[in-house]
């Protein structure tokens, strides 16, 4: 049995990544196996069982989407913009991964902290702004992060984010410099994208 190269495992995840992006979790191994050209013990081998290959999907998804906004959010003028970015790139991901989306969603993971997840993206773009007269002083960045990304998350799942709610979440947080600022930007209309 040979070894494969680092370049034909990756290329393997990226089959099975997208093939799972289209066809959700409800999909047996066997028809897994069949569509990505990787045999069902090769990914039993590799994953044991198929919630540990639903658990790496889900983490590669989001490291992909946190490795994505962190190389876009450098082209933003301050943390409010990058805020708004991060809501137009959560709508967009809800669009072209909506099995993923609603796998975490289900599962509360957009609300859980730890490495690689979106609770601490928001808490360190937070962080990362506190002394810049944006955000309140007085701002809890953790419970922050939390009622931003439950108002957020919860009105792309049911379809009824609008520019008023997004306006809303980002005025709980923000100085009055910081609401100034973001009249400036509206109206938002990349949010709604």
């Amino acid at each position: 049995m040979s070894k494969l190269k680092p370049a034909e495992r990756e290329q393997q995840f990226a089959r099975l990544f997208h093939f799972l992006q289209q066809q959700g979790f409800d999909v047996p191994i066997e028809t897994i196996s069949k569509a990505t050209g990787i045999m069902s013990r090769t990914l039993y081998n590799r994953y044991h069982d198929k919630d540990s290959l639903i658990r790496e999907i889900l983490r590669y998804w989001r490291v992909n989407f946190s490795e994505q906004f962190n190389i876009k959010r450098h082209y933003c003028n301050n943390a409010i913009e990058e805020l708004l970015l991060f809501i137009h790139d959560l709508k967009q991901e809800y669009r072209a991964s909506p099995f993923f989306f609603q796998r975490e969603y289900r599962a509360g993971c957009f609300f859980q902290p730890g490495t690689d997840r979106f609770m601490d993206m928001i808490t360190c773009l937070l962080r990362e702004n506190k002394n810049k007269d944006i955000f309140l002083p007085s701002l809890n960045e953790d419970d922050y992060a939390l009622f931003f990304l439950f108002n957020i998350v919860n009105g792309i799942v049911r379809e009824n984010l609008t520019e008023n709610t997004c306006i809303f979440v980002l005025r709980a947080a923000l100085s009055n410099e910081g609401c100034l600022n973001l009249q400036t930007l509206l109206p938002v209309s990349f949010v709604r994208g």
